[in-house]
Formats: structure tokens, sequence, C-alpha cells
């Protein structure tokens, strides 16, 4: 993840990062690394954008996992909003008073979920992470579980430019065919209770 924000400004260029998995209750090391884009530890990461897609409780087929994920989820969209809202704030001051704008260092998240077209959910079984110019697909969901607890395998291919970018379309299309939702509003300002 560092590496995206490098080469993002290295090369001036947008770089995608895509956790496309069934399940996602991320390692913490994987959330502290996410945390450190937004707190501008790895530099300027503005034109890194990280998606996520994955199961909604209705579509799953380990409900447990989005149960604790969106403890973990709350947070982490949380302490985004409160950067955008920042942002937003620090620009409209600016412009009122005629003072520079606000540079942006963190990355654009999104958050998706399969939806469920009358009570019938389409169950995603995907394990594919697109970080940059590299891809990792295989048995491994982008959860602790597959990580640290499972027997699980993923081919690391690196420099996959042309794969990448078919598979950055294909996304494209399935966040504009409606099948997925962006949920990331579900999760914000919410206490544990509420998320449980």
């Amino acid at each position: 993840l560092e590496h995206t924000c490098r080469v993002s400004r290295k090369e001036k260029r947008d770089v995608n990062v895509i956790f496309h998995t069934a399940y996602l209750l991320m390692p913490s090391g994987m959330v502290h690394r996410i945390a450190k884009m937004m707190n501008n530890d790895y530099g300027d990461c503005s034109r890194v954008k990280i998606t996520f897609i994955t199961n909604s409780p209705e579509t799953t087929d380990l409900g447990p996992i989005n149960l604790l994920a969106r403890y973990q989820l709350g947070a982490l969209f949380d302490h985004y909003t409160a950067l955008v809202q920042y942002e937003a704030d620090f620009n409209k001051s600016a412009k009122e008073n005629g003072h520079r704008s606000y540079k942006r260092f963190f990355p654009t998240l999104e958050y998706y979920e399969y939806e469920t077209a009358g009570g019938v959910g389409q169950s995603l079984h995907t394990k594919l992470s697109l970080i940059g110019d590299d891809m990792v697909v295989g048995s491994a969901n982008a959860d602790v579980r597959s990580y640290y607890m499972d027997t699980n395998n993923a081919i690391y291919i690196r420099n996959a430019h042309q794969l990448n970018q078919q598979y950055r379309e294909f996304v494209a299309k399935l966040i504009s065919s409606g099948r997925v939702e962006n949920k990331m509003r579900s999760f914000l300002g919410k206490t544990m209770q509420e998320l449980r």
C-alpha cells in the first residue's frame, strides 16, 4: 500500500487498490497501513482509490465475519469521513476568505456490498486483490482467518498492467450495473450497539 502512494506521486497517475473478497475482516496490519495512508505517513496518497467489494449480511454464507467486520469498518469509515468533512469545511472557509485550498493527501475510499434482489442474493466467492500494478488471486479472502488461521494459497502477479486494466473495467461495470451498492453510509456515526 505504501508503494501505491509512491507510484502515484512519482508517475503522477491515479492508482487503484481493489479488495474484491467474499469475507472482509482485515488483519490489524492491513487496517493500520490504510490508516497510515489516511494520516499522511506514506506521503501524498491522494491519487490512490481503495475500493472494497464484499458480501452483504444477506448474501454471505459466513455471518460472523460480517458481524465482526462492522466494528472495524465503522471505525475506518468514520475516520475517513471526518477527513473528507474537514477538507470540505477548510475549502469553504478558504474560498470565503481568499485563502489557498486544502491540499488533500489521503486516498479515496469506497465500500460496496452485493445486493439482494427480491430477497435472493448473489453470493460472492471471489478472492482477488488488485494493489496498484500488482494482483493477488487465490483461495485467500482479505480476512484474518484466511491470512493467519487457514491454509490458503494465492498467486502474486507483479506488473500485470493489461490484466489489471481489464479487472478495473470489470469492477467499474459491476458497480454501474447495480449488482453492488455503496454501503459506506450504513457504517457512519454508529455506536457499537447500532453496528451489532
